[in-house]
């Protein structure tokens, strides 16, 4: 209930800001102390998928504007939650989007890009990961993507170590994302 109102109040994007995200790192350093139970942070996190999933539904499903998106989880990445939000936000811009979700391998991510003609992909890296293995994977990317905007989000810290080259454009915030 107290979710539904603050979309309704905010928008889903400025509740995602203001509200969703805090909750998140709230959630996630409590799990790291072991102060909250998986079982909690599944729950909350499962509720949050449906929430924004369902509002993503009630979007137009093809958009006006020429770009087409391709969003994807790189291989054993399962945080969802940012890049259904991304989803949402694109379409609401008049994007059209091609949602792949979670875990999803490179030669699938670059045969679909090829499939769509997508003129931007977006991936999220949040869970904790070999930065050397992540630049391996990015640098597979951009090299079967080639007319394709290769945009990666995520965790900031982890991103800013790792060697992106200049092909790929780091999205540091949810505003970034709406300004493009």
């Amino acid at each position: 209930k107290l979710f539904s109102g603050c979309i309704l109040r905010f928008g889903l994007a400025s509740t995602y800001t203001r509200v969703i995200y805090p909750v998140l790192v709230r959630l996630g350093l409590m799990w790291a102390k072991g102060t909250l139970p998986p079982a909690q942070e599944h729950f909350i996190t499962h509720l949050l998928l449906r929430k924004i999933s369902a509002a993503i539904d009630g979007l137009p499903v093809s958009g006006s504007k020429p770009s087409k998106w391709l969003l994807f989880l790189p291989e054993n990445e399962f945080h969802e939650i940012g890049l259904l939000l991304a989803n949402y936000v694109i379409r609401l811009s008049g994007c059209r989007v091609v949602y792949l979700g979670a875990n999803v391998p490179n030669s699938s991510v670059i045969s679909a890009a090829k499939d769509i003609s997508a003129t931007h992909a977006l991936l999220f890296l949040v869970h904790g990961f070999d930065p050397e293995v992540t630049e391996k994977t990015l640098k597979d990317l951009r090299k079967g993507l080639h007319s394709t905007k290769l945009h990666v989000a995520g965790n900031s810290a982890s991103i800013a170590r790792m060697k992106l080259g200049k092909d790929a454009h780091t999205l540091h915030s949810l505003v970034e994302l709406q300004d493009m």
